[in-house]
């Protein structure tokens, strides 16, 4: 009845040294059923070196499915099979192609509009928020470029999707495009525009730099979204009757219709006319649990 121990004796007399699935200071491992590098988080086994058929990782959602997790790796290929040995080199392929889960190792990922597309599924930077950083290298726009500014992740199918996104660097998103023409008061002190004289009005109003969201219910957990820097409130003179105005919100993640949860997640130097972190629009109710904002 004694413990085997990982010390090369057979500590219980068995006939077995340092057998798997008894030993009080081995290692744990995860069964890998259907062979594709990825372990079961639900099935384990104490042992003192790799057993046949599991791995050192809990990474797979499907143990039943040599297809899920799908592989991204910054030096992937676009082409690839998204598998452990050949993986895609960007989240929203990876994101295109699995029908579960999206597993991201370390590195820079120079991506914006990733687009979920309506998928309640599970996307993991597995190395966590401090390895794996998303950063799409955008320029601030304003009223001339307004379609130059993007959010980095989108997640607008407004069917109640609740993705899981965890394990991400987010910096640097500039903001949803939302464009709409109206016929308004000029909003200028030109002594020819009386309050009677009407203007055509382009209104560019830009939501969450790091995640615009609405109508879906993403959770996110160790998370930071930083940088995130929407274009700052405008109104500007285009012609001679015609003005465009300019407004944002959420620099770090704009929320609308939205039930999204937020568990330690960091929302630090991001800019916005309103919710610099995060704008939670009226018909929402997101919670937010071990986290902050500053700057």
């Amino acid at each position: 009845d004694a413990v085997e121990t990982c010390d090369s004796i057979d500590n219980d007399c068995d006939g077995d040294i340092d057998e798997d699935g008894g030993d009080s200071d081995g290692d744990t491992y995860y069964m890998d059923a259907d062979s594709d590098t990825y372990g079961d988080e639900a099935t384990t086994i104490e042992a003192c070196s790799l057993p046949s058929g599991y791995v050192e990782n809990y990474y797979d959602c499907d143990d039943t499915d040599a297809t899920e997790p799908v592989a991204v790796d910054d030096s992937g290929s676009p082409s690839a099979a998204g598998t452990s040995a050949a993986p895609l080199d960007t989240i929203q392929a990876g994101i295109d192609l699995a029908d579960s889960c999206v597993v991201v190792t370390e590195g820079r990922y120079n991506e914006y509009d990733i687009d979920f597309g309506g998928k309640t599924i599970d996307v993991w930077g597995v190395d966590g928020r401090d390895s794996t950083t998303i950063d799409p290298g955008l320029t601030v726009c304003d009223y001339t470029n307004p379609t130059d500014c993007h959010p980095v992740f989108l997640l607008n199918s407004s069917t109640g999707a609740a993705p899981t996104i965890h394990g991400f660097w987010v910096t640097g998103g500039t903001g949803y495009l939302t464009e709409t023409t109206t016929t308004e008061t000029c909003a200028d002190s030109d002594p020819s525009h009386a309050s009677a004289d009407t203007c055509t009005v382009t209104q560019d109003d830009f939501c969450g730099g790091g995640a615009y969201v609405s109508g879906d219910d993403p959770q996110f957990s160790d998370m930071v979204f930083e940088a995130g820097d929407l274009p700052e409130f405008a109104q500007e003179p285009t012609g001679s009757w015609s003005q465009a105005w300019v407004s944002s919100a959420g620099g770090g993640v704009c929320a609308l219709n939205s039930a999204a949860t937020f568990d330690n997640v960091v929302f630090s130097s991001n800019f916005a006319d309103s919710g610099g972190g995060l704008y939670v629009g009226a018909s929402s109710t997101v919670e937010v649990v071990h986290g902050w904002f500053d700057d």
